[in-house]
């Protein structure tokens, strides 16, 4: 039986690219209402909720890589056995 557990992602980094989507389709639809017409939320709380969402948008998604690029070097040094 091949043994493929290694190549899953942890826990950790699938919870940070979630959330960075989430994050994503707040901004995206709160920059729609803003140049679209008149926001549901009014201009200041569509406007928080861009301008709150796009700096955690933007830091999920770099701890996301981060993570995954720890992983990976870990991994390597794992199975590689320090080559």
């Amino acid at each position: 039986m091949l043994n493929i557990s290694y190549l899953e992602p942890t826990y950790f980094q699938q919870l940070y690219w979630i959330l960075s989507s989430f994050c994503y389709a707040f901004i995206s639809g709160s920059i729609f209402e803003l140049f679209g017409g008149t926001p549901q939320l009014g201009m200041v709380g569509t406007g928080a909720i861009a301008l709150v969402g796009t700096p955690l948008c933007l830091y999920l998604f770099y701890a996301a890589v981060l993570k995954g690029n720890a992983e990976t070097e870990e991994d390597d040094k794992k199975f590689l056995g320090g080559r």
